[in-house]
């Protein structure tokens, strides 16, 4: 097996101060590796979320370290750990994050926009990236003319559509009935196995964790 292309080691985090603070994640250790579907699975609020924007470097530890594709993330520079996120990363929210402005489309465009792919190969990924989630029909919808779940297949084409080597998805399922989140993971599991990408799942859906090559479980150790 090839070596981890994101790796975790002791990883917590808490929030407030003194006899306030309380502990969500303690001592977290983490590997994926390319073709890998790695699943984080706790109950609410005991810290996925918090572990998954770590992973993505879009907040800090308080101890322990996240290293991506042989970079340690806190030794990155603001415009290295962009660079990562754009090059390496792709990164599914539980918020969706769409800009509301734009259509399905042009939000799916957003990252290609960013990483100034040309024009022609911007449309074909884009229409290939709804396709794959079946939202071909919706290209032209805003955000608010989508259901919750159609925004959130909105957002996992968007994290798809640059190929990432490394998807990071916080409950990509969470909004959708148990057929499409069938058919969103088949998806997923097909980036996996055909792309070698290492996927990172956060989830309490038990048809996920099935499909998952290991688990690793957060809340056990927090306060």
């Amino acid at each position: 097996m090839t070596d981890a292309l994101l790796t975790a080691r002791g990883i917590a985090r808490a929030y407030g101060r003194g006899d306030t603070a309380h502990t969500v994640l303690a001592g977290i250790d983490l590997d994926a590796r390319a073709g890998e579907l790695v699943v984080v699975r706790g109950a609410s609020g005991t810290g996925k979320t918090t572990l998954l924007s770590i992973l993505a470097g879009l907040d800090a530890p308080d101890a322990g370290a996240v290293t991506v594709d042989g970079r340690e993330l806190a030794s990155l520079s603001e415009a290295e750990a962009a660079e990562l996120r754009r090059d390496t990363l792709g990164f599914v929210a539980q918020t969706f994050g769409l800009i509301p402005l734009l259509t399905a489309a042009e939000n799916v465009e957003v990252p290609l926009r960013i990483a100034r792919t040309a024009p022609s190969e911007r449309d074909a990924r884009v229409a290939a990236a709804l396709d794959a989630v079946g939202l071909s029909a919706h290209t032209r919808q805003r955000p608010d003319e989508l259901s919750g779940g159609q925004q959130q297949r909105v957002a996992i084409a968007r994290a798809l559509v640059t190929h990432p080597r490394i998807l990071i998805a916080d409950e990509p399922t969470s909004q959708l009935d148990s057929a499409t989140g069938a058919a969103i993971m088949d998806v997923i599991v097909a980036r996996v196995r055909d792309d070698n990408v290492a996927a990172i799942v956060a989830t309490h859906d038990p048809a996920v964790v099935e499909r998952a090559d290991r688990v690793v479980d957060v809340g056990a150790h927090a306060d």
